[in-house]
């Protein structure tokens, strides 16, 4: 049985090595986005990884709202298709730009930007 099809069925008793890879994948897919988004934006204060945090947040949220809308597929997950490594960012971006409350939302001055967006606010503001 595969492992999707595992954690869908309905049988809810899993095996101590289906735990220890469950704990290694999402440790290890924490550590890709965490070095994804450190590489894209350096972490250096409390509040800058405050705002890493958003960041890499949205990025889930895009990823989900994009499955559910059928922009991208979880096969595309489980194989780490590379078009995701663009794809999701992008998405991400877009979606935080139209949201009036969020990390790209509406807001006056540089400061409330996350500080890896901020060099792009012209842009981000052109795009809007």
């Amino acid at each position: 049985m595969t492992l999707r099809k595992h954690v869908q069925s309905k049988k809810r008793n899993f095996s101590e090595s289906l735990v220890d890879l469950l704990r290694w994948f999402d440790h290890t897919w924490a550590e890709f986005e965490f070095r994804y988004v450190s590489i894209m934006c350096p972490v250096m204060s409390a509040e800058e990884f405050d705002q890493l945090q958003e960041v890499t947040i949205s990025f889930i949220e895009a990823t989900k709202r994009s499955i559910e809308c059928g922009h991208i597929t979880e096969d595309m997950m489980d194989m780490m298709d590379p078009a995701l490594m663009f794809a999701i960012p992008r998405l991400a971006i877009i979606w935080c730009l139209i949201q009036e409350k969020g990390i790209l939302g509406h807001k006056e001055g540089t400061k409330e930007l996350p500080y890896c967006f901020r060099p792009y606010r012209s842009s981000l503001e052109a795009i809007r």
